[in-house]
């Protein structure tokens, strides 16, 4: 059997009309192709920076479900005799009911394994692109399963995902796509205190003590994995990052876990990025333990901007250079490098 969701993605566009093919090696192989809508379909949207992504795979069921599926196919490709001269793709509706409910419960299985492939190739794409726009930007055109690849019959409804436009738009190219296929073949994914970072910024204004204290998470989620990556038997350093606040361990063992830094001419945090992450470890103590009040958004802003510097020096020291040109010029300078 063939399964297939499509997705609108907000904030991305293919330039030079082409379309970006990407391939999973998961369990099976997932194919996930991301093109621009038609022009008549964007001259009828409101939001013009948009992208489709459809996203494949095949799989054999029992043969039992096999049969169940089969035998619907038939009925209702029968029950529209009127689409039989209509060009491939057809795409037909099927009444819910008609379906068991054990094998909805493998529909969805299937329908969620595929929309996560897709969020994590477009959450790559954001990562390696330096975007800090709406943590789930994606809409659901539909989910489908085909016997034989001409008529596609939907999977029962569930639910809606709306966009949020945020104003900025990645640009993807055949470069870019050679790069994701890159990160694809090493089984790299974003990191999760990205994902994290971007839930702080997109709140910063409309929840900014969320944002305070989901921004300094991000942080020691960034150190966790740092020192899970490089210094997987170090139970030392491992026990010192469990015992020291936040803000102590990066100012006393921040030179135990760059040893492995071959890009920056320091192993020592700048001054004044431990001294923004300090300032946003007390924000956040006072928010989560005290219940104070945010601060004003232009020092959470800075706060942010500070922890991002930090996430994507983790990201650097974690092998991921590429990304030593997404970090701020004022703290490069501080590691003794000037931006590529």
């Amino acid at each position: 059997m063939h399964f297939k969701v499509l997705l609108t993605v907000t904030d991305i566009s293919v330039l030079d009309n082409t379309t970006i093919e990407l391939e999973l090696k998961t369990p099976n192989s997932v194919k996930i192709q991301i093109k621009n809508p038609s022009k008549d379909y964007l001259e009828k949207s409101s939001n013009k920076s948009i992208s489709f992504c459809e996203i494949d795979t095949s799989l054999v069921p029992n043969i039992r479900l096999l049969n169940v599926f089969k035998k619907l196919a038939s009925d209702n490709i029968s029950s529209n005799k009127s689409n039989k001269a209509a060009i491939a793709p057809i795409y037909l509706g099927i009444k819910q009911e008609l379906i068991p409910d054990i094998y909805v419960a493998y529909l969805n299985r299937i329908e969620n394994d595929l929309i996560n492939s897709g969020k994590n190739i477009i959450g790559l794409i954001r990562w390696m692109k330096n975007f800090n726009g709406p943590h789930n930007p994606y809409a659901i055109r539909g989910s489908y399963w085909s016997i034989d690849k001409v008529h596609w019959f939907s999977f029962p409804a569930k639910f809606k995902v709306f966009l949020i436009r945020q104003g900025e738009t990645i640009h993807l190219d055949s470069s870019t796509k050679s790069k994701i296929n890159e990160l694809i073949k090493k089984g790299t994914s974003e990191p999760l205190h990205h994902e994290l970072f971007r839930e702080a910024w997109v709140q910063r204004t409309s929840n900014p003590r969320s944002a305070m204290v989901i921004g300094i998470t991000s942080i020691e989620v960034a150190i966790n994995s740092l020192i899970e990556i490089l210094f997987p038997k170090n139970k030392k350093l491992k026990t010192k990052f469990k015992k020291y606040p936040l803000y102590d361990f990066l100012d006393k063992c921040w030179s135990e876990i760059s040893t492995s830094n071959t890009l920056f001419k320091t192993n020592s945090l700048p001054t004044i990025l431990l001294s923004t992450i300090e300032e946003g470890v007390s924000e956040r103590n006072k928010i989560a333990h005290f219940g104070f009040k945010a601060p004003e958004t232009e020092k959470i802003e800075r706060i942010l901007k500070g922890i991002k510097d930090l996430l994507f020096i983790v990201d650097c020291l974690c092998g991921y250079e590429f990304t030593v040109s997404y970090i701020s010029q004022e703290t490069l300078n501080q590691l003794l490098l000037t931006k590529p």
